[in-house]
């Protein structure tokens, strides 16, 4: 399955996960949901020779003794939840707090910005959800499912609920209850010896799974027995997890804080795109203004200009993804791993330590706090960094300094590359040209998007290190994915940011990314890295991540595009077009054009023209199911000057010239420097 679909199970699941935990659930002996595995279907098994079926109301009146009997149900007024959620198929964690209130009032709080940092409410009567901070009416709410004594009154609630025999579930022997409920049955399952429930499902007309709650690892709260995980299961085997961590009863909750909120000022009328981004006021900010694009396109590029100590501009950056992109401290899913991942970054990569420092002080919060982690501000979300990069050696330029050539292309579309909502920006809308020029470290110019901290796609120093990052396709095709979910070390925008402050060579990048622990967050990246010395290498590692590959061209061009260029090597030199073409065409295209040229001395023109011809244009027809995928930018860094010119994309429209035809509109190039 892909990595898109996966996100959109996500989404579509993660509602039913925001619905009040069913109290009572019981981890049973040999039996188990982990990793989205399906358990064997359950079994009919016939009752003892002489032995009387229990009735319904003895198997719910059991449910109800083995939670804790019916005056301890009764007994609170209200339930605070908190814990984790996570999704571990794509490495996606945040944290989750549910607020409920008798009769039936309910609220849903998630930090987890790959789904929009959602909150759901429900205050007896209306529904709502918020997400990417847009408000809305829910008309399809599952209000039965809201009732705070669920345990007392399920037979009130489903008056067609009827039990359907005794079966295995796994190692464990249940008894299945079932209601219609319009079509799509749903059904419970009650541990035959303890009474609890251990799994709540519901199938489509023809039998097929939509959703599944597994339960686990009771313990008792006030005389009442809760699951402190649940496993929430779509029809694709997406899982969702959710570990409690604390629940507490007869908290004083106002009932407005179960009211749908009031739409924000303008929220309704006009998507993000078209609203002036609020100033922000730093002493580490010295620019933020927009230098591409603008209201009426897709894309709004701003340069901002950082100087100060690390602990300085740390503070700037998340008071800017705090304010401008309504971004809440992010909760840790694993406070051990947190704490570990604190001490690397510390002991390791010392400069982001301190940028940390900083966005802790702007959240109001102590970096030393294992509750919350600091070391990212992800501001907006992407799959696949992309797509080619060529490095142009001192000797084949017209002006004898060397060029990297990047194209970076992505969906115009939201995190699923679908069109995005109205109100919501798409996932690559809002990038940053950063120019950091920190007390401690290199200064740079950056090309960010998705985590304001260290989302670096490429960028130069003022040693002239240049570093791209371009997505290992052919490794998720061919080999699947394994994100991290825990991971300790640096994920892959981290550890371009580390080259950037920390490293003048390709040998000392080399040896940087030989000693720094790396994992991928989502998907399998490879880097291009080139200095002003006329040197460049390609990093990769292995499908296993257990092997590392150093490939390098010297004095010939160096290409790499989204596969593996280890597993195509002409003995230790990149491939020919020859051998890879039908792996890549792009690659093809790119070595072909610059090898027509062989014993000229290429322009600048020649290698924008050359990028140019691999960009993509291809229309979107009118009504397609999905936006286009463009090339965002294309950048032209120059190490000798510590330069960098880039032209962003800035939105398709009608073809005046050409009825019925669209044309990509682009801005000019434009120049910084760090000298």
């Amino acid at each position: 399955m892909s990595q898109k679909r996966m996100l959109l199970s996500l989404s579509l699941i993660l509602l039913a996960a925001l619905q009040p935990a069913r109290l009572g659930a019981a981890k049973a002996p040999g039996y188990s949901s982990q990793n989205g595995q399906q358990t064997p279907p359950a079994k009919t098994t016939e009752p003892k020779v002489g032995e009387a079926p229990p009735t319904l109301e003895q198997i719910l009146d059991k449910y109800v003794q083995a939670l804790g009997g019916k005056a301890a149900l009764q007994a609170p007024t209200s339930r605070v939840m908190k814990g984790t959620i996570e999704t571990p198929a794509i490495g996606a964690k945040g944290a989750i707090e549910i607020y409920a209130k008798a009769p039936d009032k309910l609220l849903t709080e998630v930090a987890l910005a790959v789904a929009g940092n959602p909150r759901t409410g429900f205050n007896g009567a209306t529904a709502w959800q918020e997400e990417y901070g847009e408000v809305k009416e829910l008309t399809v709410y599952p209000k039965r499912d809201a009732d705070f004594y669920l345990p007392l009154k399920l037979r009130e609630l489903y008056p067609r609920i009827e039990l359907k025999g005794k079966e295995k579930l796994g190692a464990r022997e249940v008894y299945r209850l079932e209601a219609p409920r319009g079509g799509n049955p749903k059904r419970w399952y009650f541990d035959t010896e303890s009474g609890l429930l251990l799994r709540v499902e519901a199938s489509n007309q023809e039998g097929h799974l939509l959703n599944r709650e597994d339960y686990e690892n009771y313990r008792a709260v006030d005389g009442i027995q809760f699951p402190f995980t649940t496993r929430e299961l779509d029809q694709d085997q997406i899982e969702i997890v959710i570990k409690y961590s604390e629940i507490k009863h007869n908290v004083p909750l106002d009932d407005a804080k179960f009211d749908m909120p009031a739409a924000k000022p303008g929220g309704g009328a006009l998507a993000p795109q078209n609203k002036q981004a609020p100033h922000i006021e730093h002493k580490a900010i010295q620019q933020d203004r927009v230098i591409a694009g603008g209201p009426k396109d897709f894309m709004e590029v701003r340069h901002l200009a950082l100087k100060g100590s690390n602990e300085e501009i740390g503070q700037a950056l998340a008071t800017i993804a705090k304010e401008r992109y309504r971004l809440r401290p992010t909760p840790s899913a694993d406070r051990f791993r947190t704490r570990v991942e604190r001490q690397y970054i510390k002991g390791r990569y010392p400069i982001l330590f301190e940028r940390m420092r900083g966005v802790a002080t702007a959240f109001g919060r102590q970096l030393e706090d294992d509750a919350w982690d600091f070391s990212f501000l992800e501001y907006t979300f992407n799959l696949r960094p992309g797509c080619s990069v060529v490095y142009y050696p001192p000797g084949m330029t017209a002006d004898g300094n060397g060029v990297v050539s990047r194209n970076y292309e992505y969906s115009t579309g939201d995190l699923l590359g679908a069109w995005p909502a109205r109100g919501k920006l798409a996932a690559t809308a809002r990038p940053y040209l950063i120019e950091l020029r920190p007390d401690r470290g290199y200064a740079s110019l950056a090309l960010c998007a998705y985590d304001l901290l260290s989302g670096v796609l490429d960028g130069i120093n003022s040693e002239g290190l240049t570093v791209t990052m371009l997505a290992d396709d052919e490794l998720i095709d061919k080999f699947g994915m394994e994100p991290a979910e825990d991971g300790v070390g640096l994920g892959v925008q981290q550890t371009l940011r580390l080259l950037l402050d920390t490293c003048a060579t390709v040998e000392e990048a080399k040896e940087a990314l030989l000693l720094t622990k790396q994992y991928y967050e989502f998907i399998p990246v490879h880097y291009l890295i080139a200095d002003r010395h006329g040197k460049a290498f390609v990093w990769e590692y292995s499908q296993f991540h257990n092997r590392e590959y150093i490939i390098e061209n010297p004095k010939e061009p160096l290409i790499t595009t989204n596969f593996s260029l280890h597993r195509y090597l002409d003995g230790k030199k990149p491939p020919s077009a020859r051998q890879v073409k039908e792996v890549c065409s792009r690659y093809c295209s790119l070595a072909e054009r610059i090898a027509a040229k062989q014993g000229e001395r290429l322009t600048l023109d020649f290698v924008k023209e050359n990028h140019q011809a691999v960009s993509i244009t291809e229309p979107s027809p009118q009504g397609a199911p999905q936006p286009p995928t463009r090339t965002l930018w294309h950048a032209l860094y120059v190490p000798e000057r510590r330069s960098v010119q880039v032209s962003f994309y800035l939105r398709d429209e009608t073809d005046p010239t050409q009825p019925g035809k669209t044309r990509i509109v682009r801005s000019d190039y434009l120049e910084f420097s760090l000298k």
